[in-house]
Parts: structure tokens; C-alpha cells; sequence
């Protein structure tokens, strides 16, 4: 299998921290911000024990999941897995993602596929033990702009953005958690904007129906987005976890209280953390006072501490410590950690022995070693999530007419178009221009020194005179250029178009298009086929050739 390692992309490359790099690379020179390494689980045997030493009783999480399961629909398989976890020897395989509408970008499926074959691999290698893939909904996010939004390339071969709207308006308050909002009939007019704009295909209608049957009016977010990726790979044993369910927030109270109670004491942690990650690295996150929200009035609010108390940022609510422990205590369910503080309400739940996760979660979880003590838990192993780009055929043909590589879709598109109409052109432009400053350069050397002997106060002027020189040659490279990308204009739109399919707007393609768009071309069956391509202990960058 072809792939590119991470180190290989440009540094301009925004979508891949130099902290992820290193992970995947050269672990030994950040081990020592995690728990364990992610190669060779087999032997992680001591982390294993550490994990069977949990505060929550398996039995009550089991029973929970179980329910959940039968509620949300995911299967036999699934709820088998869910009751497989009140036994002692198994372990969770855990990833997550916000509920992006209609599945969100395609790493989403990477992300469930790398669980459920880690999973498998798991069970097969450590067989006195049991692994079950796990799927945390991070649905109690608020940022309703990122998960509402949807790109595809459309029937003209386009870039196209599409937004849901409740009653096709934007939204004039806090939405609360956005995966607790319900679809109003809005969503049968933008699955129909989808449709119309969807490339024609012998599947469009089988997958567009896919899609309502799961997106729906009447239904939240989160509970759509956990059938659409049921649907996607049908009795695969994953189970879905929601953690807004009341019962689960019961459970979670002693991390609730702690946070409360011992604050800045998490947001002390992570800063000394961050202070050590920031003598090389970036810091992805960062820490709150309280790493709290509540749901306040049908908004979710950050909670800040005040001189007496508590507030809420953004609201005019005021709380004494007596009325928020008490709200803790009696109703649970109104809580929700914010991104640092999820991961360890997640181990908190489960016993997790491996996180699949991606680039940008990889970083924070640098930040969270500590804090896994200070509530203690037991930070997992954090796992790589899969990262392919899918090449297809008409890309493909793109690529051997022009004799270039994928990864050049990677680097500078002006700078690919312009080496492309170079070696298309029978007048090398960049030996041209060569060869002529050679030759002006060895003809104003000779000047120079003229200049110098009959008057050396010339030789300001012509330092002056050289750099217009330099700059008006240059000038001239570049619209010869421009000319030349013109002569070859189809050449330079097939590019374009490549690029398109390959790296939108200059990064990853799994960041940016939706599955179903791939569904709608090849069938469903192209979800077997990535999950048959993807190999999950590649840690580069995977091409998979369709």
C-alpha cells in the first residue's frame, strides 16, 4: 500500500501539528507526555490492571449501554458488547466525534473502523480478554456552526457548502447542546438541496433515502447521526454511547463534585503541563477555571467561579456554592464537561483500555496526564486514528497524464500548475531565464567594475539600478508564466479539478467530504472497500486507489 508519512507535508500543511508528527514517527521523544505507547498493545498488560480498578460498578454502566443499545437500534451484536462490559476481562476500545449533520467528513468512518478492527485485533491477540469498539457521541458540544455544515464537489463539478437552519434561519441565541436540538421540517428541503446538487448516480435515490431514513423531523442530532452510522456497517458490535442519558450523569457526580470543589485545581494542571508541552510543541486546548457548562434556560453556559460562588459566562445567573453542589447532587443531568475535562468523564464511565483518536486530539491528550490522577483515573493508550486520501480513477488518469504523484496535490497548486505547463511547453522558461541571468549577471559584474574605476561614488547608483534589473527579469518569469499556464488553460483545469478530489482548499480530503458522497457513486459497497483497504497499523498518510 502507498502512503506518505507525515513529516514529508509541508509545514504550511495546517491540518498536521508538528506534536501528531512526532507521535506517529518518533513516540520516545513525547512518551513522556502519555501513559503508554501505542505500538505493540499485547504487552500492555500492567495498563490493563490498572484499568480493571474503576469507581464505577460495571454492572450499572452494562445495564445502561444495554438499554441505549436497544433504544438507538444498534443491533444484537451491540448489545451483546454492552453486557460483555459488566464482566471483569473486558476492556473498551473507545472513539468519539462530534455529531456532524449526515456523519460529518469522512475520518468519522476512519475513526469507527480503526476501533472496530483494533478491537478484533485485540481480541485475537489477547484471547484470556475481551475488547469491545466503543463509539462516544459528543453530543452536548454547542458549537452549532462546525457540526451543521456540510461540503461536497456537486454535479458541476464544484466545491459546495450547505448549512441546516432551523426554520431556515440562522440562530439568534444559544442553542444549548446541539445534539439535544430536533429537526424541524427544514431538513426534508436541505436533503433535497443535497439531492438536487448530488452528482447523478444509479445509487443517488438508495442513498439519499439512507440518509432520511435517519435525518429526519422529530429527531435530534445525535440520535440521527448514531443511525446513520449504525446504518453504515450493520451488526459490527459497535456500541453507541450517549452520554447525555440521566442515568449516565448519575454516575459521573464525584468527577462533577471534584471539579467544583477543587477548582483551579484542573486548570493548574494542564497550565503547568502546557508550559513544559510549549518548549517544543503547541498547546491545543486551553484550561477554564472550571471545565464545567450547565444547561441554563435552554442555553449551555460555561461556569466561572465568582468572589461568592458561582456564575455563568455570557448570563446574568448567580449561583452560591450550596445551590450548585446541590444542583449536582439532584440533578446531574443538567452538567456537561467541556472538551478537556470529556476524556476523563469518558474513562471515568468505562474501562478504556485504547483511545482512537485524531491529529488535534492526540495533541490535548499531551495536556491530560496529570489531570488523569488528579480525578483518579487511568489515562489509555492513545491510539492513531486511520488517515487515508481516496484516489480515484479520473484522478488517477490526471496523475499518469502529467506524470506527477499525489502528494504534489499536497504542496503549492499555483507552483504544481506552473512545473506542469513547464514540462508541457517546448520553451523551457526556467532554463531560459537561467541561462539569461547568468549572462546578465556576468555582464553587470563587468560594469561594476568599470563604474568603480572611472568614479567609485556609481557604485550606489548602480546597486539601485541592479535590484530594478533583478526585480523587472523576475517580473517578466512570472508572467511568462502566467502566459504559459494559459496556452495549456484545459491542462491547467484538469489539475485543478484533481486537486479538487484530492486536497480541497489545501487540506485533507477526509476533513472536508462527507461519505455518502462516495456512496453515492460507487454504493454502500464502498464502505466494505475502505474497510477492507485501511490498514489500521499504518501510521502515514494512506492512499487507497479506487
Amino acid at each position: 500500500m502507498e502512503s506518505i508519512p507525515f513529516e514529508d507535508f509541508p509545514s504550511s500543511f495546517n491540518s498536521i501539528s508538528n506534536l501528531y508528527r512526532t507521535y506517529v514517527s518518533s513516540f520516545e521523544y513525547v512518551e513522556k507526555f502519555y501513559n503508554a505507547p501505542f505500538k505493540n498493545l499485547a504487552s500492555q498488560t500492567e495498563l490493563l490492571n490498572a484499568v480493571t480498578h474503576r469507581h464505577v460498578d460495571r454492572s450499572q454502566i452494562g445495564a445502561i449501554l444495554e438499554e441505549q443499545q436497544i433504544r438507538l437500534g444498534t443491533g444484537k451484536n451491540a448489545e451483546a458488547h454492552a453486557l460483555l462490559l459488566q464482566q471483569e476481562g473486558t476492556f473498551a476500545v473507545v472513539t468519539g466525534q462530534q455529531v456532524g449533520i449526515l456523519g460529518g467528513p469522512l475520518y468519522t468512518l476512519y475513526k469507527v473502523i480503526t476501533a472496530i478492527k483494533l478491537a478484533e485485533k485485540l481480541n485475537n491477540e489477547l484471547p484470556s480478554y475481551n475488547f469491545v469498539p466503543v463509539f462516544y457521541l459528543e453530543a452536548e458540544d454547542h458549537d452549532y456552526d462546525e457540526i451543521s455544515k456540510i461540503s461536497i464537489i456537486d454535479a458541476r463539478n464544484e466545491l459546495q457548502s450547505f448549512q441546516y437552519l432551523p426554520e431556515g434561519k440562522p440562530l439568534e441565541k444559544n442553542p444549548g447542546s446541539v445534539g439535544s436540538m430536533v429537526f424541524d421540517n427544514e431538513i426534508e428541503s436541505f436533503l433535497s438541496t443535497i439531492e438536487k446538487n448530488l452528482q447523478p448516480s444509479d445509487f443517488r435515490i438508495s442513498i439519499m433515502q439512507q440518509l432520511r431514513n435517519a435525518y429526519r423531523p422529530g429527531v435530534d442530532f445525535a440520535t440521527a447521526f448514531a443511525a446513520y452510522i449504525n446504518s453504515l456497517i450493520p451488526n459490527s458490535g459497535l456500541v453507541i454511547l450517549d452520554p447525555r442519558d440521566n442515568a449516565l450523569k448519575h454516575l459521573i457526580k464525584p468527577v462533577l463534585q471534584k471539579e467544583l470543589q477543587t477548582h483551579p485545581k484542573t486548570s493548574e494542571i494542564v497550565i503547568r503541563r502546557s508550559a513544559l508541552l510549549e518548549e517544543t510543541y503547541h498547546a491545543q486546548v486551553k484550561p477554564r477555571a472550571i471545565n464545567l457548562f450547565i444547561q441554563h434556560r435552554g442555553g449551555r453556559y460555561l461556569i466561572e467561579p465568582r468572589e461568592t460562588g458561582y456564575g455563568l459566562k455570557g448570563a446574568r445567573q448567580r449561583f452560591s456554592d450550596e445551590e450548585m453542589l446541590s444542583l449536582v447532587e439532584n440533578s446531574p443531568e443538567l452538567f456537561s464537561p467541556n472538551v478537556l475535562l470529556r476524556p476523563i468523564v469518558q474513562d471515568y464511565l468505562l474501562p478504556t483500555f485504547v483511545y482512537v483518536g485524531g491529529p488535534s486530539e492526540i495533541a490535548y491528550f499531551a495536556q491530560l496526564k496529570e489531570v488523569y490522577k488528579h480525578f483518579d483515573a487511568t489515562m489509555p493508550i492513545i491510539y492513531p486514528r486511520a488517515s487515508a486520501t481516496v484516489i480515484e480513477e479520473k484522478v488517477q488518469r490526471t496523475i499518469e497524464k502529467f506524470d506527477i504523484s499525489p502528494f504534489d496535490f499536497f504542496m503549492n497548486l499555483e507552483l504544481l500548475q506552473k512545473n506542469v505547463s513547464a514540462k508541457l511547453s517546448d520553451v523551457k522558461l526556467e532554463d531560459v531565464f537561467g541561462k539569461a541571468n547568468t549572462n546578465i549577471d556576468e555582464s553587470l559584474k563587468e560594469l561594476r567594475y568599470a563604474l568603480q574605476m572611472v568614479d567609485s561614488t556609481l557604485t550606489g547608483s548602480y546597486d539601485n539600478a541592479r535590484k530594478k534589473i533583478e526585480y523587472q527579469i523576475n517580473r517578466l518569469k512570472e508572467k511568462a508564466y502566467d502566459a504559459q499556464r494559459k496556452n495549456f488553460s484545459t491542462a491547467m483545469r484538469q489539475i485543478e479539478k484533481a486537486a479538487l478530489h484530492v486536497a480541497p482548499n489545501g487540506t485533507f480530503q477526509e476533513r472536508t467530504y462527507p461519505l455518502f458522497q462516495y456512496c453515492n457513486k460507487y454504493s454502500t459497497e464502498f464502505v466494505t472497500w475502505l474497510y477492507e483497504q485501511i490498514d489500521i497499523e499504518n501510521f502515514d498518510h494512506q492512499l487507497l486507489r479506487r
